[in-house]
């Protein structure tokens, strides 16, 4: 995972992972590491960086996957990313009526006609 700014990409690399560690039955102590020896470039940099920035916090290393994932999500997911896909599945919604009145218009036209 090189970790560009893509949530695409990101979310891909998410669920892969995931697949993974359900597929090979991996232990909660050893996703964390797994998960970042996939990381390349940018994603490197970035998890070299955090790890750095808790250590002088004096904050404890990142452990668990879950807690991976929350730091990789601020990192990778934009916050208005969750109100653009609420968009995006209203604006479906809303043709998916449309396409149902429309359909039910023509069908009542057509007996009407009959």
């Amino acid at each position: 995972f090189f970790g560009m700014d893509d949530v695409e990409l990101y979310l891909d690399w998410e669920m892969k992972v995931e697949q993974l560690f359900a597929c090979h039955n991996v232990s909660e102590e050893r996703k964390v590491f797994l998960a970042t020896l996939s990381f390349q470039g940018h994603a490197m940099y970035w998890w070299t960086a955090l790890e750095r920035e808790r250590h002088l916090h004096n904050d404890p290393p990142i452990q668990y996957w879950n807690d991976l994932k929350s730091a990789m999500r601020r990192r990778h997911i934009p916050s208005y990313y969750g109100m653009e896909l609420m968009n995006k599945l209203q604006r479906l919604q809303q043709r998916d009526v449309c396409r149902t009145v429309q359909a039910t218009n023509g069908a009542l036209h057509n007996e009407d006609l009959h």
